[in-house]
């Protein structure tokens, strides 16, 4: 079985606690699912999503992710086509106040 992942780096615009990680990266997944018309439909649809992500890598000892720091989260899903066009519009989403994905790249799985 095939699996794809989108290897993201964000940076990050203001200080963001851990416990408001997940939150925060789920809401601009979300968001950039919202601006195609097939990931917005899937978005809408009520079930499983069949997607994961991650939080920000490397962690931090104090538990908040620094402004103007650099850091990796990873999004998997098996459906290829998903991966793609989430990667081109996660990198559109830049007025988003928190942080911005400055490189995404895709890495296959078997």
């Amino acid at each position: 079985m095939k699996y794809f992942e989108l290897r993201c780096t964000a940076y990050i615009k203001e200080d963001i606690p851990f416990r408001e990680s997940f939150d925060v990266i789920s809401k601009y997944i979300s968001f950039a699912m919202a601006q195609d018309d097939s990931l917005g439909a899937l978005h809408d649809r009520k079930g499983y999503k069949y997607y994961t992500f991650g939080s920000f890598y490397p962690p931090e000892k104090n538990k908040i992710y620094q402004k103007g720091s650099t850091y990796r989260f990873a999004i998997r899903s098996l459906d290829e086509k998903f991966i793609d066009i989430l990667m081109q519009r996660l990198r559109q989403n830049i007025n988003n106040p928190r942080f911005l994905v400055i490189e995404a790249h895709k890495k296959v799985f078997k």
